[in-house]
């Protein structure tokens, strides 16, 4: 007669195996990606119960540590789009726990550096950073190039977010110095898109669009659709830049359908925003309303404050050039309240903004 725990861990292999098909739907590209996807949804419950009960009985069994430290890689396309950067790093950091005591070194860098690109999306930098050195240090040691070209990539991805452009500048173009050396297309794809992103923040346009082109280019070749979209929507916000409303638009509302086919909540949101903007210019108000409406509806879903808040202060405005001040200002007075609550610095020159706004329509 089987036992609780014998149930409790064919249960968890079997899981396994369902999350590992989700994923591979998903390489597949493509049609693919929504079905691998929609496997994952539909077992989602299962896959994380598996997940937990490997996790609790790792130390005590080496099949369930075995799962515990396959689950995160096994599921690494699925989970990323699924899975909020906190729980992607509990399972991550399950499975470096029994690497580590394994001494499987390869498998532990690629670990830290997962670890440390959750980290680096949750604003963690420091902790990222130490994380970073680790992959790094352990690529170069065996020789890893690809891990190396990954690790730089995502360490240029956190100089990014701080704002260092020089030191992320020169992280990605390693990064694209070794992609190159191994034929890795994974690695290109990612750096140059990123460096798109560095020369779009020093305002070198042309040089963004080859790189988001090219992005987009590689993208298709590797059937990759979440990086197309992407791709689509830094295009379109360079676009925005440069005036090319039209084309930025149908850029931005191509990327939208990408992720309502992936379920992408979060990157929908992001380009509603872009897509109310380039409404805004275009002077077609009603339809900017609509996206920065939906676009908090969103946000709110997603418990993205500072999401909402912008969507807030976006729809004010829109409401107030439609002459519907008073919730025009409603709308704007949510904003400011959200940055004062946080400590933004923000709140009190959008407060100035906002009283001017009531003198005038006084």
């Amino acid at each position: 007669m089987p036992t609780i725990h014998n149930a409790s861990l064919k249960h968890s292999r079997f899981y396994s195996e369902v999350l590992l098909s989700a994923d591979r739907l998903f390489e597949q590209g493509g049609r693919h990606i929504e079905e691998g996807l929609g496997r994952f949804d539909d077992n989602r419950k299962n896959i994380e119960l598996g997940q937990k009960w490997a996790e609790i009985h790792a130390a005590l069994d080496e099949e369930a540590a075995t799962l515990a430290s396959e689950y995160p890689e096994r599921g690494a396309h699925c989970l990323y789009l699924r899975h909020k950067p906190a729980e992607r790093i509990a399972w991550l950091q399950c499975a470096l726990q029994v690497a580590h005591q394994r001494g499987f070194e390869l498998v532990e860098g690629n670990l830290h550096g997962k670890i440390a690109l959750a980290l680096t999306e949750m604003g963690e930098y420091q902790q990222a950073i130490g994380h970073y050195s680790i992959r790094l240090e352990i690529a170069e040691r065996l020789r890893d190039l690809d891990g190396l070209g990954e690790g730089a990539c995502n360490l240029g991805i956190l100089y990014d977010n701080l704002e260092m452009l020089e030191p992320a500048q020169e992280c990605y173009q390693y990064a694209l110095e070794l992609a190159n050396q191994t034929s890795n297309q994974k690695i290109l794809e990612v750096a140059t898109g990123n460096l798109g992103l560095i020369y779009l923040k020093q305002e070198n346009y042309d040089r963004a669009v080859d790189c988001f082109q090219r992005h987009y280019e590689l993208a298709r070749q590797n059937g990759d659709q979440w990086s197309e979209g992407n791709a689509l929507t830094n295009w379109g916000i360079v676009c925005l830049k440069l005036e090319k409303i039209d084309e930025a638009l149908t850029y931005l509302q191509q990327s939208r359908m990408i992720n309502q086919k992936l379920g992408d909540l979060d990157g929908e949101a992001k380009n509603l925003g872009y897509i109310g903007s380039a409404l805004v210019k275009m002077g077609r108000l009603n339809d900017a309303t609509i996206a920065y409406e939906a676009r908090i509806a969103l946000a709110q879903k997603l418990n993205d404050h500072r999401g909402e808040a912008k969507g807030n202060w976006n729809l004010g405005q829109v409401l107030i050039r439609q002459r519907n001040y008073r919730l025009g200002l409603e709308y704007l007075y949510k904003c400011v309240e959200y940055e004062k609550s946080v400590g933004d610095p923000a709140w009190e020159a959008d407060l100035k903004v906002i009283e001017a706004i009531e003198n005038a329509c006084r």
